[in-house]
């Protein structure tokens, strides 16, 4: 799913997979435009995928990875009520570099009382 400018160029883009055999969706690849972000983009976005969420189906909770470095985004999630409940080390490499992923996730039976 994405959003577009009035340009037509992509602004918002991130994809909700549905994971098989469990009462999960995890969020994937939520990407803001560099040139729009820190403008509330992104947490729109990923309020409207929660949304989305929440009416697709008997799910308990979504989860997503982040780079543990990337603090917005950490914030972000943060601020809709995304937990993190774990951390992989070492487990994305970016320029011969290993960065580590924090797992987030979001209780979605909270939201729905």
């Amino acid at each position: 799913m994405g959003w577009l400018d009035e340009e037509g160029k992509l602004l918002v883009y991130g994809e909700i997979v549905k994971k098989p055999n469990c009462n999960r969706l995890n969020f994937c690849r939520i990407i803001v435009r560099p040139d729009q972000r820190d403008k509330g983009y992104g947490k729109k976005f990923c309020q409207s995928l929660i949304e989305i969420s929440q009416k697709s189906g008997n799910y308990k909770s979504i989860r997503l990875n982040v780079l543990s470095n990337n603090k917005p985004a950490i914030s972000c999630y943060s601020s809709l009520g995304f937990e993190i409940v774990g951390r992989l080390p070492n487990a994305r490499k970016i320029d011969n570099k290993s960065h580590d992923l924090m797992i987030m996730s979001l209780k979605l039976s909270l939201l729905k009382e």
